[in-house]
Parts: structure tokens; C-alpha cells; sequence
């Protein structure tokens, strides 16, 4: 594996990708973690430039749900319209975010290595009666 200091091409890309396959995995702290962090890092980089993903609005969440057949699960509050959203990224795993009525992303969830995970986790929250219960721990 090279050290490539940015990543400026396709063909620098891809073989980052492949860089990052081999360096998966690898404990942070040694040699091989801190080369994954920075690899990390230059894929985001490139990626961030050419292939920007912007907050979508409410409207592109609406199509893309309608194009994915369904994976949205609704929680009424009131007149007021929740919505978790499933997604899953390249890696295959699933994770759901939570809009607000506005559109605004409130939650991200982390990711599940199931579709039935995610949802059984969706549904768990929208059963909760108790949303009273605040731990602060970042004080």
C-alpha cells in the first residue's frame, strides 16, 4: 500500500477503496489504525468534493421513499407528522433517521447489520409511553 498524499483521480480513488478493504479492521492506536484514520479521511475528502450529498429536503426524502416502496414508517403526534426514515448504506447496513415535521433530521440512528433490526427499532421507540427520563452525562 502506498501512501498517496491526496487523492486527486478516479484511479487514485479506487485505489483507495481497495487500501481500505485491507486496512478494515485495524485497532486504533497502531500503525495500521492511524493509516486507516488518515485514509479515512482523504476518501471523505474526495468524496465531500465530487460527490457532494447535501441535507436533501423534504420533498427528495418523499420520492426517495416512494421509490424505495415503502420504507418509511410514520409516528402521529397530535397533527404533526414524525417520520423515521430507513436507509442503507453501501456497506449494506441499515440505519433510520428521525424528521420532524419540517423536515428537520432530529435523530440519526447508528447502523444495524439488518433491515429487521432497524425496524424492530423503530417500532420499540414509537411504543415508548415514558419519554420523561433525562440522563445528562455530558456535565
Amino acid at each position: 500500500m502506498d501512501e498517496l498524499q491526496t487523492i486527486q483521480s478516479e484511479q487514485d480513488y479506487e485505489k483507495a477503496l481497495r487500501d481500505l478493504k485491507i486496512l478494515w479492521g485495524a485497532a486504533p492506536g497502531t500503525p495500521d489504525g492511524e493509516r486507516l484514520d488518515s485514509l479515512v479521511d482523504r476518501i471523505v475528502a474526495y468524496e465531500d468534493k465530487h460527490f457532494p450529498m447535501g441535507t436533501p429536503d423534504e420533498e427528495s426524502i418523499r420520492q426517495f421513499l416512494a421509490d424505495q416502496n415503502g420504507s418509511q414508517v410514520s409516528a402521529q403526534t397530535g397533527n404533526d407528522s414524525y417520520r423515521f426514515v430507513l436507509l442503507k448504506d453501501r456497506n449494506g447496513q441499515y440505519m433510520f433517521q428521525l424528521i420532524a415535521p419540517n423536515g428537520e433530521i432530529m435523530f440519526h440512528s447508528s447502523p444495524f447489520t439488518s433491515r429487521e433490526k432497524a425496524i424492530n427499532t423503530i417500532r420499540t421507540l414509537q411504543s415508548l409511553q415514558d419519554y420523561k427520563t433525562t440522563i445528562d452525562e455530558a456535565a
